[in-house]
């Protein structure tokens, strides 16, 4: 089902997202890619192979142990340039129950009300088994316009998966992660309220607070790496990088 602009809803055979199968390279390969790429950014960087810890457990809070078996990537497609971004809306749990029977969900987005309980930074983290098994524990970002105050508040409503745009890395929770040491990260700081209209989805994301935080401890990356041809960044790019920072979210 998808909604028109004046709120009546209408069947269409057009999907919002799109799927992509991966075929993933061995451990071997992507840690020899890692240290040839990324050797030159950093005075001292050493890539091994590790046992994956339990991610389940804090500090990390995954809903799954893990990527890998049946990978794919899930992308955000809007066809419809009628309503601005903010009014999109993609239902995360209609994709798992009709598209993935047994799937580990993670992967980054933005929430906007009303079909969202604030505006933030969302951060998904969810399983789905068939039928109706579907465990939500994802998180939302937030900075709350009474007091500035920072809040990152779980969600565990399997009705509070709704997404306005972004990419989600599915798989059925078996594998390893990317763990980093001495790592760093910027977050993306929403409001947890705006008065509409808003502005372009990229000119509002770039007037909005992007703190950067260095993180004393271990951290797991899990995101997407996509072989492509290299671009060349003629500046720091804080914007339209997918990632789950379980550091950062782990409460």
């Amino acid at each position: 089902m998808a909604e028109e602009p004046n709120g009546d809803l209408y069947r269409t055979d057009r999907l919002p997202y799109m799927t992509f199968p991966t075929n993933p390279p061995t451990l071997s390969e992507i840690a020899e890619v890692l240290q040839n790429g990324m050797q030159p950014l950093f005075q001292q960087l050493t890539v091994d192979i590790a046992n994956c810890p339990c991610l389940t457990k804090p500090p990390y809070n995954l809903a799954g142990v893990g990527l890998g078996g049946n990978t794919s990537i899930i992308d955000f497609v809007h066809y419809s340039e009628i309503l601005p971004w903010y009014r999109r809306r993609v239902n995360i749990q209609e994709i798992l129950t009709s598209s993935c029977p047994d799937s580990f969900v993670i992967g980054s987005s933005y929430a906007t009300k009303p079909h969202m309980p604030h505006y933030g930074h969302l951060i998904m983290n969810a399983t789905y088994r068939a039928p109706m098994d579907l465990k939500n524990e994802s998180r939302l970002i937030f900075a709350e316009r009474r007091n500035g105050q920072t809040t990152i508040e779980k969600l565990t409503d399997p009705n509070q998966m709704k997404a306005t745009q972004g990419i989600m890395f599915v798989s059925e929770a078996l594998g390893g992660v990317l763990k980093m040491k001495y790592g760093s990260v910027a977050c993306n700081l929403m409001w947890d309220d705006y008065q509409e209209p808003l502005l372009p989805f990229y000119e509002f994301i770039k007037r909005q607070q992007c703190p950067e935080i260095h993180l004393e401890s271990d951290m797991v990356a899990v995101g997407t790496i996509i072989n492509n041809e290299p671009g060349l960044w003629t500046q720091e790019q804080r914007y339209n990088i997918v990632s789950y920072l379980s550091r950062l979210c782990g409460q």
